[in-house]
């Protein structure tokens, strides 16, 4: 029985599909140990703040007294 192997990517492989415009502009992807990995939605859906990113969200809870 075989099973499927997971094509690991080099830099500059990577680098190449960037440029042949192989994804989207819109997303959000990282070269991690070989692997293309589509990342998480950074954005933070709030009710009174729809816009607010994480980032700005947790420096808002912690600086902001």
């Amino acid at each position: 029985m075989t099973f499927p192997s997971t094509k690991r990517f080099t830099i500059d492989e990577y680098h190449h599909l960037i440029k042949l415009r192989f994804f989207h502009a819109d997303d959000d992807i990282e070269l991690i140990h070989a692997e293309i990995i589509e990342m998480a939605n950074k954005t933070v859906t709030l009710p009174f703040f729809p816009d607010l990113s994480l980032y700005s969200l947790v420096f808002f809870l912690i600086f902001i007294k």
